[in-house]
């Protein structure tokens, strides 16, 4: 999902830049916390630290894939907003079924 974000973001922003998700995820695949669940990771317990983290992440994903400091910071910041979209997400079939029942639940 967050390659596709980033890639949402150079069509956007960056219209012909000739980047596939897979040569974001080569960039990105062992920058996320989850890619080392042996270490602890406290200093990422509030959403600003978090988002914090990942704009430093993504941006740096964004110069190695050639883009200079400033573009690179603004794409990061359009990732992070096509990844919280909405739209972005889709509810499995085989998952409504519990997703009803638990709102109907509180």
């Amino acid at each position: 999902m967050w390659a596709g974000a980033v890639v949402k973001a150079f069509d956007q922003f960056a219209v012909g830049h000739g980047i596939d998700e897979e040569d974001v995820e080569q960039q990105i695949r062992d920058d996320f916390p989850w890619h080392q669940p042996h270490a602890p990771h406290p200093h990422l317990s509030t959403p600003e630290a978090w988002w914090a983290h990942v704009a430093r992440l993504l941006t740096t994903c964004m110069k190695r894939l050639g883009f200079d400091n400033e573009n690179s910071t603004e794409l990061a910041q359009a990732a992070r907003f096509r990844f919280i979209d909405p739209s972005s997400f889709r509810v499995f079939e085989d998952t409504r079924g519990t997703l009803e029942a638990v709102t109907a639940n509180g």
